[in-house]
């Protein structure tokens, strides 16, 4: 059970997370999931966007 907002943010040890990759053209971002196990629910827990660069020298 949610107490408050803040318990939206809170990773409990009962979480399990997963970090995924993605690089296209000239975007590149991180994504962190948590899947709740108490819940059922999975949702992107951050969502980070890297800086892309040419790796064509």
């Amino acid at each position: 059970s949610e107490d408050g907002p803040d318990d939206y943010y809170t990773i409990k040890d009962s979480d399990l997370m997963f970090v995924a990759a993605n690089a296209e053209d000239d975007a590149c971002s991180l994504e962190v999931h948590l899947h709740d196990t108490q819940q059922g629910g999975m949702y992107v827990h951050h969502d980070l966007l890297l800086t892309s660069y040419d790796t064509m020298a």
